[in-house]
């Protein structure tokens, strides 16, 4: 490859490192600003964390000060800049990653572990323009909407495949006697609606309902547990590593929290934390009218979600960290939503239930250190 591309990508690639790890450090520093009442004094410890982190290039104490106030003070604390710069890129390559990524995928790469469809059912999809129906066949657009009077649905949810984040775009459509009408517009389904809102990568699945237990934090949206598990570097083996809670607020259909949603911590036993966190890092015990200061919650079924998570993960060789949204169906069985391979959220563990590598930390620091190399965004061949 010629010796002057590859001189300008890696300097385009330092830039884009750069960029991201100021993005990340103002942002830590805004919220601090908000909190000046927190950081009276120096988090014992800094120097250390900084030293131990050194080793896999620059950071900011600004990440240990911020999660430090919510989780104590943990040498462990996993600096965002170098979780998106340095661990990301190389725990997860980047050469395969836009595949593993693409939703539309994920039927094909979750078989080896399941014997069934553990995303909700698959209507049909649109992958580059085309049409095709749940086993990857093209079809016609009128076969399309032949599949979906097949299925005696409530409501289906369309999303975008590629790019897509945070809930956006996420259409609901409920059935009117047999017409399908988007929630919000009451504009009818159509394909050519579909393409104009989420572009030519998009999936149509049946709409679930989940359980009682999940659903009394609010009805109006599903209120998903966010999960993150790690693919050791010695053992090869799915770790399930955290989880949190994300409620939506009372009326959204989405239960993030850029859209006025909470998170709550999630004990190793399944039971709740007793306070509530947004995204500007304010804690409360009380949302949506529930009281989980006073109250003790436990996720139904949690031992078995984390199982499916690790298997999720052990279906996905080239990727070693996932936050997995996984969503408990009328009967507490587990539905993955979406898993995420890369923008990797730190802070939805670091601020509700502990760092996000735990115990395995200084076994990913050491590989990391090793492969340094790979640390990078650019993947070129011709």
């Amino acid at each position: 490859m010629n010796k002057y591309v590859l001189k300008i990508n890696g300097l385009y690639d330092r830039l884009l490192s750069a960029a991201i790890a100021r993005n990340e450090r103002k942002k830590l520093y805004r919220f601090i600003n908000n909190h000046k009442e927190w950081f009276t004094d120096k988090p014992k410890g800094s120097a250390e964390w900084k030293e131990k982190w050194s080793v896999l290039g620059s950071t900011d104490e600004v990440f240990y000060r911020w999660y430090s106030n919510f989780i104590g003070e943990d040498l462990n604390i996993l600096p965002d800049d170098l979780m998106h710069n340095v661990i990301e890129p190389i725990l997860n390559p980047m050469r395969s990653r836009g595949l593993y990524a693409d939703k539309n995928m994920f039927d094909k790469l979750l078989k080896p572990y399941f014997t069934e469809f553990i995303t909700p059912k698959t209507i049909f999809r649109c992958i580059n323009g085309g049409l095709y129906d749940k086993d990857y066949y093209l079809i016609e657009e009128q076969k399309a909407f032949s599949i979906l009077n097949e299925f005696d649905l409530t409501f289906v949810v369309a999303k975008p495949t590629v790019d897509s984040s945070s809930g956006h775009n996420i259409l609901f459509y409920d059935n009117d006697n047999g017409c399908f009408l988007n929630r919000k517009t009451k504009e009818k389904l159509s394909i050519e609606s579909l393409k104009k809102t989420l572009g030519d990568n998009f999936i149509v699945q049946e709409g679930l309902v989940q359980s009682a237990e999940m659903s009394q934090f609010n009805p109006t949206s599903i209120n998903t547990l966010r999960v993150s598990t790690y693919k050791s570097v010695t053992s090869e083996k799915p770790i399930f590593l955290n989880g949190d809670l994300r409620i939506g607020k009372k009326g959204s259909e989405t239960d993030n929290v850029h859209s006025g949603g909470c998170r709550v911590g999630i004990n190793p036993d399944g039971s709740l934390k007793k306070v509530c966190s947004d995204q500007l890092g304010n804690r409360f015990d009380r949302f949506n009218g529930i009281d989980f200061g006073q109250q003790d919650f436990v996720i139904p079924n949690y031992e078995n979600v984390k199982l499916f998570a690790q298997n999720v993960s052990a279906c996905l060789p080239h990727q070693r960290i996932l936050a997995l949204d996984i969503m408990l169906d009328c009967n507490n069985q587990p539905k993955l939503v979406e898993y995420n391979n890369y923008a990797f959220t730190v802070s939805a563990f670091q601020m509700t239930v502990g760092t996000v590598f735990g115990d395995y930390t200084d076994e990913v620091i050491d590989y990391c250190k090793a492969h340094l190399k790979e640390a990078t965004r650019i993947y070129l061949t011709y």
